[in-house]
């Protein structure tokens, strides 16, 4: 896994690989720097991810809002989401920080 951006480089395992101008890094730096493990699960045909190790699941988190809204869980069975496809992309050519779009 490599950051096109910053040009770090992972391992599967989540360790840094490599850097730009960082070649000498120690191993000690190379350890704190490495990727965090986060939550992931999947539900209604998406994957969810989860950076809070301490949060509730996401059943736990959703579906009682579902319940209160819709009245029970199998309303969202009509709607097959774990079918839904990708109908179009739409590409932006901007001319600023990634940030900026991503922002707004």
């Amino acid at each position: 896994f490599a950051c096109r951006y910053h040009g770090w480089a992972y391992g599967l395992d989540g360790r840094l690989l490599a850097a730009p101008n960082l070649r000498e890094m120690p191993a000690s730096v190379k350890e704190r720097h490495g990727l965090r493990p986060v939550g992931l699960t999947q539900w209604a045909g998406y994957v969810w991810v989860c950076l809070d190790n301490q949060a509730d699941s996401l059943a736990a988190q959703v579906e009682p809002q579902l319940r209160h809204r819709l009245g029970h869980l199998e309303v969202l069975e009509r709607y097959r989401l774990e079918d839904l496809a990708l109908a179009k992309t739409i590409v932006y050519d901007v001319h600023a920080n990634w940030k900026s779009p991503a922002e707004h």
